[in-house]
């Protein structure tokens, strides 16, 4: 699938954000990212275009799954209006810098649940390797990417 956004939209900040989780998948290069979904398969959502006229092909999602990968990334709804929110403000000069740059949500609610159980009062470095840990003992790997494990395999 292809996808065309008519807003500015900063994938590479994006990006840049999630490689700081050593369990994401991101390749910096390739503009990339594979995003485990909870049917078991990868999704691959790729940069083809610039942050002012931003295409993205989205690979290996099921029908039902497109609509999650575009509220994960924020693709269906313009940010220009946080943009035009905080202009004339003392944040405008932040705004600016950053306009385009999506808050992408956590790939799965239940994983984001573990996460911030885990990195409880941790510094950020030793909270990924405890998430790394214990995803990599519990869970499951695919291609590369790894996916948390079940709550029926932490029960």
């Amino acid at each position: 699938m292809r996808l065309t956004l008519s807003f500015e939209y900063d994938f590479d900040s994006a990006l840049v954000r999630m490689s700081k989780d050593p369990l994401n998948a991101i390749n910096l290069a390739g503009k990339s990212v594979q995003v485990p979904m909870a049917a078991g398969n990868l999704v691959t959502v790729r940069a083809l275009g610039t942050k002012k006229e931003p295409v993205f092909e989205i690979s290996g999602a099921e029908e039902e799954q497109h609509q999650a990968i575009m509220e994960i990334f924020h693709f269906h709804q313009s940010l220009d209006p946080v943009h035009e929110h905080f202009e004339g403000t003392s944040l405008a000069d932040l705004f600016e810098k950053h306009r385009g740059t999506p808050i992408v949500r956590e790939f799965s609610l239940y994983a984001a649940l573990m996460k911030s159980i885990i990195h409880q009062q941790l510094n950020m470095a030793f909270a990924h390797t405890l998430t790394s840990r214990f995803v990599k003992t519990y869970g499951h790997e695919k291609s590369g990417v790894w996916f948390y494990p079940s709550p029926e395999n932490i029960a």
